[in-house]
Order: C-alpha cells, then structure tokens, then sequence
C-alpha cells in the first residue's frame, strides 16, 4: 500500500513534468523534498528498500531527462565543461580510486559508494541536466514554495509534533523517526528564499504578494523553532548579498522593509523559547566544541597520507566521530590533495556563477532564488553534515551551473 501511494505521487509528478514540459519539479522532488516519501512510508510501517526505492525513483527520472534532452539538442558535452562538474567528476574519480586500494571495498564501501550514488551524483547531475532552457526556471520558486507546504503538512500529520520542544533539535529526531533538524531547517529554509524572491519578483501580480508574506513569515517561526545556526547565518547571507547586488532601488528598499519587520516582530517574540539565542551565545566557548578540535584532528590526519587522504570513512576509523562536520576538512582529510583541489573547482564555480546572477539584470528573477539558495546551502555545508549528507547542496549546485552567462540561460 505504502508503495502504491509513492508511486501515484511520483507519477503525478511525471505527469505535470511532461505536461509542463519541464524537469524542474521531478529534480525538487529528488534532491530536496524526497524526505516526503520517507514519512509516508515510516509512518506506514515499511523500513527496507529505502535505498532501492528512492534509486528507482531516480534512475526513471534520468531516463525521462535523456528522452527529453533527445529532443530539445542539449548535449552531455555542453554540461561536463562547466567547472563544478568536473569538481564532482574529480571528487568522484578520487573516491573511487581511493576505495580500490582496500582489500575489503565491497564488505565497508559497498553501502557509502551506494549512497555517494545516490545523495551526491544523482542530485547533483540530474539538476544539471534538467535545464533546457531560460525559462525552465521560471517556476522553480513557486514549485518549490508548493512542495514546501505539502512537506510542511505531511511533517505535522506523520510526527508527533505534540512532543517537539522548540529550540530542541534531539525532540526532532525522535518524534519524526529518524529526521534530524538539519535537514528540517534546510527546507524551510529554501522556502523562506523561494518566498522572497516571489514577493520582490516585478512580474509578479501584487495579490501573490500579499499572500506570500503572511506565509513568509509563518516559515521565519518555522526556522527559528529549529535552532540550526548554520543555515539562519546562510539565510541571512545571502540574502544581504541579494539586496547589496540589487540595483533597483524599489525593491531594495522593499528588502530592507520586510528585515526591518521581521526584526521587529522577534523582538516582539520571546526568542528564548526557540533556544536559538543560547546557540547562538554558545559560540563564545567555541574552543571548548569537538567541532573545534575537527580543524586540529583534520590537519593531523591530512599529514599522514597528504596525496590520497585516509580514504572515505577514514575520519570515523580515526576518531570515532562520523566526520568533521566541514565539507572541504572531509575532503582534506579523506581524499588528500586531488579532494582539496576538486572542492574548491565546485566551491569556486559556485560563487563565481552565483554572484554572476545576483549582480545580472538581463535575466529571469527566478535565478536569483537558486543563487541566495546555492550560498544558503554552501553556508550550511560548511558547518554540518559530510558529503552523503548535503544531496540539497549538491542539487542546487547541479541548477545553479546552468546559469553561467557563457550558457546564455541568463538572458530572458
């Protein structure tokens, strides 16, 4: 039964994809909001096949994208080129290499390279070849506001929310089975910048405006209940990016407003309820955070094996912490020099792409979301999970490397 719901959603939307003729919300699906299926199925009881499922799932969606990139002419040559995909290319080669040294690959790597698989190039390719066009953007905010809410929805009907404690992440966990606050505040938070860009879009008719502010701010309390300091600071950064780049004074001056609200409403609002203050005065201890000691650990690590690095994994062997909770210290520690050059082709070729579409006028608004997404993403990349555990980076990587100028998608 629990399959059959999964499957009538997914061809629901195959069936608005290709009615749309467009790829944008299959990739919204898989990279950011999969977790929907997740829920369905823990709260009906089914816990194997996860994996299986949800490569199935991808897999019917890169056939679909094959078929219809067979038509519109865009080819496989024109997406390797672009520089952070041939920084996943490299991280990948390098993974692969380094595993086949181990006598024992199938037995420890089978499942990581599985889920690399998975959380890492599928998300990651399958947004990078989903654009055929400018346009194919265009309703990436509003698909991605939409999916939000049915995440939202099915969150408060699956989880016992009556047992969630706000500001308390260990709360999210147990009372959602299994999904951690990280992931939660990285959602909300693509809906917070897919709701600005909404409101600041000139095209937009005025009455989306005035609906999509009251449901901005309901997912500002959203994010602020999940005390996750990484992605609120990536927020916060990139959008004061956005509003710095912005050259049309209007709607600067609408950017500085709706921050001038929202200040004025959390000051309004017992913060201390949330916790998010106290994480926040937590960082003038920071020497005392195990986060801390990752840097000095990573560095000793690196040194043993500087080239190839100690391999996927390698960090937990080590320490017994899964990782350093920094993508460019796992890929330092794990895959040697060749890791540390391929991150920063991907880090770089992001923020050039990224800053490229905020400073841009000549283009469709809507690109401006996946750039204030991208830096939200990057941010939080930098402070929490590891590789397998930042697929929503790497999906908006794969969307974002589609705007380069050198493309032409830029231009409306």
């Amino acid at each position: 039964m629990a399959l059959i719901v999964v499957f009538l959603f997914v061809a629901n939307l195959a069936f608005l994809s290709f009615y749309e003729d467009s790829l944008i919300l299959e990739v919204l699906f898989i990279g950011v909001f999969y977790s929907i299926v997740d829920m369905v199925l823990n709260k009906l009881g089914v816990d194997g096949g996860r994996l299986v499922v949800r490569l199935a799932l991808s897999l019917g969606v890169i056939i679909y994208e094959i078929l219809m990139h067979k038509r519109s002419g865009k080819r496989l040559s024109t997406v390797v080129r672009e520089g952070t995909t041939i920084g996943v290319i490299v991280i990948s080669a390098v993974l692969v290499m380094r595993i086949m040294v181990e006598d024992y690959f199938l037995v420890n790597y089978g499942s990581y390279v599985l889920s690399y698989l998975i959380f890492v190039i599928i998300p990651y390719f399958i947004a990078r070849y989903s654009v055929v066009n400018a346009a194919s953007i265009k309703k990436f905010p509003l698909y991605t506001v939409a999916l939000g809410i049915v995440f939202t929805i099915a969150f408060f009907l699956f989880a016992n929310w009556q047992n969630i404690m706000p500001g308390s992440r260990s709360s999210i966990y147990e009372s959602t089975e299994r999904f951690d606050s990280i992931s939660l505040s990285r959602i909300l938070s693509l809906v917070i910048v897919a709701l600005v860009v909404l409101i600041l879009n000139p095209n937009n008719e005025s009455k989306k405006t005035y609906i999509g502010i009251p449901v901005l701010l309901i997912y500002v309390y959203l994010l602020l209940f999940v005390p996750q300091r990484g992605t609120i600071i990536g927020v916060i950064i990139g959008l004061l990016l956005y509003g710095v780049f912005e050259k049309e004074k209007k709607k600067l001056a609408i950017v500085v407003t709706i921050g001038l609200v929202l200040l004025a409403l959390l000051y309004l609002v017992d913060l201390s309820q949330f916790g998010i203050l106290d994480r926040f005065l937590e960082l003038k201890d920071y020497e005392t955070f195990q986060r801390y000691d990752d840097y000095s650990i990573s560095w000793r690590l690196f040194k043993t094996n500087p080239f190839f690095g100690i391999g996927p994994m390698g960090y937990f062997e080590k320490t017994g912490r899964p990782y350093p909770h920094n993508m460019m210290l796992e890929l330092m520690v794990e895959y040697g020099i060749l890791g540390v050059v391929a991150g920063l082709i991907l880090l770089i070729g992001g923020w050039r792409v990224a800053l490229d579409i905020l400073k841009s006028n000549d283009i469709f608004y809507e690109w401006k979301a996946v750039a204030i997404m991208w830096i939200v993403m990057f941010t939080s990349a930098m402070v929490s999970s590891n590789l397998i555990g930042n697929s929503v980076f790497f999906m908006i990587t794969g969307l974002i490397a589609n705007g380069g100028k050198h493309k032409g998608f830029l231009i409306g």
